[in-house]
């Protein structure tokens, strides 16, 4: 009786724990044409989740942007980029602080800086002042759940 107590506990708060680093990367599709655009219109986007542990902190520079979807009904945002910069420091859930010390971004292969990525929307910032990039999520009319809302570049990062 116990034992299986403990599984639905465990399948409970497993389940509820996974589904919060994923908040909004699945969406319909007017939520993700309408971050499409936005995403269009800058070149560079922070990428940070707040919600999760060990996590750095990467500055993108953003080709594209495109809607993707599997079913037709259920819709993501797909990110063609490059990785610039990346955070020296790995941030746990509740623990950011600024300033924040970058560095270059680094990979065994250069050509592995590229990618295609889906997004969650939750976890994605755009730049909106001077070195300020501002949560996409929240941006749009979202409610996310996130431990930070607006994330500030040093001056030596160029974007």
């Amino acid at each position: 009786m116990i034992v299986k107590i403990l599984l639905i506990l465990l399948l409970t708060f497993g389940t509820a724990t996974v589904s919060f680093a994923d908040q909004f990367q699945i969406n319909d599709f007017k939520t993700c044409e309408a971050a499409v655009n936005i995403i269009k219109r800058k070149p560079y986007l922070v990428s940070y989740c707040s919600q999760c542990d060990q996590q750095s902190i990467q500055v993108w520079k953003v080709k594209d942007a495109v809607i993707t979807s599997d079913d037709g009904e259920n819709f993501s945002v797909t990110i063609i980029g490059r990785r610039v910069y990346e955070s020296l420091e790995l941030f746990d859930r509740g623990k950011y602080r600024e300033p924040i010390k970058f560095s270059f971004a680094k990979a065994p292969n250069p050509d592995d800086l590229w990618f295609a990525e889906e997004i969650d929307l939750a976890y994605i910032y755009i730049p909106l002042g001077s070195r300020s990039f501002d949560n996409l999520a929240k941006f749009i009319g979202l409610k996310p759940n996130i431990h930070v809302n607006t994330i500030k570049l040093p001056m030596d990062v160029s974007t």
